[in-house]
C-alpha cells in the first residue's frame, strides 16, 4: 500500500483495490477492527470512481456487513444488506443469482430481528429465483430451510398469541 500511495493520490482505484485485499486478508486472521477500517477507506473511493451503485460498492457493503455479524449489530447488518439488494436489484435484475443470494442474507438478518412474515416473503422471492438458475442446489436447499424454520416460528407464535376476535360487526 505504501508503495502505490508513492505512484498513486490517496482517491486512486488502486489504493481502493488494495485497501479492500487488506481488509480481506485482515478479516481472515480475525483482525475485525483493522478489516473493517481498510473497507471503510475503501469504500468512498470506489463510490466515487464508479458509482454509488456499482457491483463493487455492493461487495464491499456485503464484506462490512460480515464485521457487523461479528460485533451482533444486526440493526446495521440489516442496513448493508438493504443496500446491497438495491444495488444488485438495478445492476443484475430481480431474477437474478446474485440478487436472489443477498436477498437470502437479508431474509435471515430480518429473522433475526423479528421480522418473520418480511423474512419468509423474501425467502420465497429467493426459492423461485432458485428453482430458475441452475447451481449446486446449496441455496435453495438453504432458502427452503430458511422457511421451514420460519413457518413454524410463526405457526408457534400464532399459537403463543392468536389474534383477537372481532366482534359486534
Amino acid at each position: 500500500l505504501e508503495i502505490k500511495k508513492v505512484f498513486y493520490p490517496e482517491n486512486h482505484e488502486e489504493i481502493a483495490k488494495t485497501l479492500v485485499n487488506f481488509g480481506s486478508c485482515n478479516y481472515g486472521l480475525k483482525n475485525i477492527a483493522r478489516a473493517k477500517e481498510c473497507w471503510e477507506q475503501a469504500l468512498p473511493i470506489i463510490k466515487e470512481k464508479k458509482g454509488e451503485e456499482d457491483p463493487e460498492v455492493a461487495r464491499i457493503l456485503e464484506n462490512l456487513v460480515f464485521v457487523y455479524a461479528d460485533s451482533r449489530n444486526t440493526q446495521k447488518e440489516r442496513e448493508l444488506l438493504e443496500e446491497v439488494v438495491r444495488i444488485k436489484k438495478k445492476h443484475y435484475g430481480a431474477g437474478h443469482f446474485e440478487f436472489a443470494v443477498s436477498q437470502l442474507k437479508l431474509a435471515v438478518v430480518q429473522a433475526k430481528l423479528g421480522e418473520l412474515i418480511i423474512a419468509l416473503t423474501l425467502a420465497t422471492e429467493c426459492e423461485q429465483i432458485f428453482m430458475a438458475q441452475p447451481d449446486d442446489g446449496r441455496y435453495l436447499q438453504r432458502c427452503r430451510t430458511l422457511q421451514e424454520k420460519l413457518r413454524t416460528n410463526l405457526s408457534a407464535q400464532v399459537r403463543r398469541d392468536p389474534a383477537p376476535v372481532v366482534t359486534g360487526m
